[in-house]
């Protein structure tokens, strides 16, 4: 297996929209980095300009240490799987398999043998010899990863492989995904708009938005320490809970206040400076109570139970809307009351200006008040 490095690529197309800006990106010998973001943010470009089916408009591409930006797609030793399978219709599952072996002079022994041990991996034994229009959607898609494994390439880039699947199966795929990296030790690329998918699989995560890198980091660095309000917000689901708030000096001690709670964070963990803060939390971190406790009194708007865990939404006394996630055993209905705790160190405080992170407070115990 080999590196991948995008070093500085942009691309931009005749009509003036710019796909990818000044891009730097490494994944390392082995790794699964997933790249993730809305529709339209550069993330399927990003991939095809590693392939090499765009040139980019500025910037190198390098495979395994070697500068492939002026070598063509067909020699950079990747294999690429689309959201669209791109199965031969009129081939069987085997000659779909066997076939870039058979264009790369692969001997038959050989050809044999790697298409035997593929099918055993994916469950393909059994549908060898069909067409794709006899297959299943699940089917396609493991003849499709099939076709890309057969070929041990350097590196393999995933396009929306999932996307066409159900979500039962989409699951199930993550999973076998994600054993594959482990057995293979393969350099994986994966490309989803599916957040849950991002953070289940990637060991890294590249966050674009409109051809910019937001943040690279871990799943849990993203959810824990976005480092932008977008990033805050496209990570999570449900998504984060915002508030337009003012930090205060009160004496020597200091306020964030909102019209509905006001908290009391230690001084010294408080990074922001007096003035207007965008203060967001995840439904994930609110605690709901009884009437009277945590920061806030609230009144139960609609209650969506999934499984063990409930959707709660509501709206605050002093204005807004909230969504909490609840596992507890209280009757919750809508019209109840109840109380909501912020936890200080649960908060995340984003710059009005820039809308980047602003490190975090850590609140006094017992000193959020309604």
């Amino acid at each position: 297996m080999a590196s991948i490095r995008l070093e500085r690529v942009s691309k931009t197309y005749p009509n003036g929209h710019a796909a990818l800006v000044d891009v730097d990106l490494e994944v390392a010998d082995g790794e699964l980095v997933v790249l993730v973001g809305p529709s339209g943010c550069g993330k399927s470009t990003a991939l095809r300009v590693a392939a090499g089916l765009e040139a980019p408009s500025a910037g190198r591409v390098w495979i395994g240490g070697r500068d492939v930006t002026a070598v063509a797609a067909g020699e950079r030793d990747v294999a690429m799987v689309f959201q669209s399978y791109a199965l031969y219709p009129h081939k069987s599952v085997r000659q779909n398999l066997d076939f870039s072996m058979r264009m790369r002079r692969v001997p038959r022994a050989e050809r044999e043998r790697r298409i035997g041990r593929v099918a055993a991996r994916l469950g393909l034994e059994r549908i060898l010899e069909r067409r794709p229009a006899e297959l299943s959607g699940g089917q396609r898609q493991r003849v499709a990863l099939g076709r890309a494994l057969v070929r041990e390439p350097q590196a393999f880039l995933l396009d929306e492989p999932l996307s066409n699947l159900d979500a039962r199966l989409r699951v199930d795929m993550r999973a076998e995904l994600a054993r594959l990296h482990r057995d293979l030790a393969a350099t994986i690329v994966h490309v989803t708009h599916d957040q849950e998918e991002a953070m289940t699989l990637g060991e890294r995560i590249v966050v674009l938005r409109e051809g910019h890198i937001e943040q690279v980091g871990r799943p849990d660095e993203l959810w824990r320490r976005p480092a932008t309000e977008f990033v805050a917000d496209f990570i999570g689901s449900p998504g984060m809970n915002w508030f337009d708030v003012r930090v205060e000096e009160v004496g020597e001690a200091v306020a964030i206040r909102a019209d509905a709670f006001e908290l009391r964070p230690d001084p010294a963990a408080l990074a922001a400076r007096p003035g207007p803060v965008r203060l967001g939390i995840r439904p994930h971190d609110l605690s709901i109570g009884d009437p009277g406790t945590g920061a806030s009194n609230a009144r139960v708007e609609v209650v969506q139970s999934v499984g063990g865990t409930r959707i709660v939404w509501a709206l605050l006394e002093g204005g807004g809307r909230v969504c909490a996630l609840d596992s507890g055993d209280r009757a919750l209905a809508s019209g109840a009351a109840v109380g909501l705790a912020f936890p200080c160190e649960r908060l995340h405080l984003f710059d009005p200006g820039s809308h980047r992170r602003i490190e975090g407070p850590a609140c006094i115990p017992g000193n959020a008040t309604p």
